[in-house]
């Protein structure tokens, strides 16, 4: 991989020299590793949350036929101009996956992005507001409070929604199932009830 050590170039890596012939992919080195997590050498192969493409393009020279999947048509609009100048062939779905098993299933699951905040920009904002210090704390604390149970209910509905992708990923799994997430929270690695309990039972 090349890396540029003197930061993003002027109108972007995408104004780069080399980018419209295809001669290089866009791709951070969190999704390089899940690449690479995936081995090669298998003949068919799942993406079931392919987004943009950034995995599914390196993914589809590992293998002989890639399936790509998301919810997101204009994502896999993106997805299928890059693959068209990267001249690899893929087949993309946004709606019902093919009833197949593949060699491998790669899961990268939608989560917080609690994992990607640096590149992001997400900040939490804390508003100042006029009136007496010890008003201004208790208003603070009763606005937190909301957050954080926001934030609570939002994980919950993440880890659900992640069990249900393993659960489709591991029945159309025929060797290799690889899931990842950009996410520190424990809620969504290994201390997350759902996915611990998937590894004990595939069935639940």
């Amino acid at each position: 991989a090349l890396t540029l050590t003197e930061g993003r170039p002027p109108g972007g890596v995408w104004a780069l020299p080399g980018w419209e012939e295809a001669l290089f992919e866009v791709q951070d080195a969190g999704s390089q590793a899940i690449v690479e997590a995936c081995g090669d050498g298998f003949g068919t192969a799942l993406d079931m949350c392919a987004g943009n493409g950034g995995k599914s393009i390196p993914l589809a020279a590992r293998c002989r036929e890639l399936w790509c999947h998301d919810v997101d048509t204009e994502r896999l609009k993106r997805l299928r101009a890059r693959a068209r100048r990267a001249g690899v062939s893929v087949q993309c779905t946004d709606g019902t996956l093919p009833d197949a098993t593949f060699d491998l299933v790669l899961v990268d699951a939608p989560c917080s992005g609690s994992g990607v905040l640096r590149r992001l920009g997400r900040t939490m904002s804390f508003d100042v507001a006029d009136g007496d210090e010890e008003d201004l704390a208790a208003r603070r604390r009763s606005r937190d409070r909301v957050v954080h149970a926001r934030a609570d209910d939002a994980l919950a509905d993440f880890a659900r929604l992640q069990l249900s992708l393993l659960r489709n990923a591991a029945a159309r799994c025929g060797d290799r199932l690889v899931y990842a997430t950009c996410s520190t929270l424990r809620e969504e690695l290994c201390g997350n009830q759902f996915y611990g309990a998937f590894v004990l039972n595939r069935r639940v």
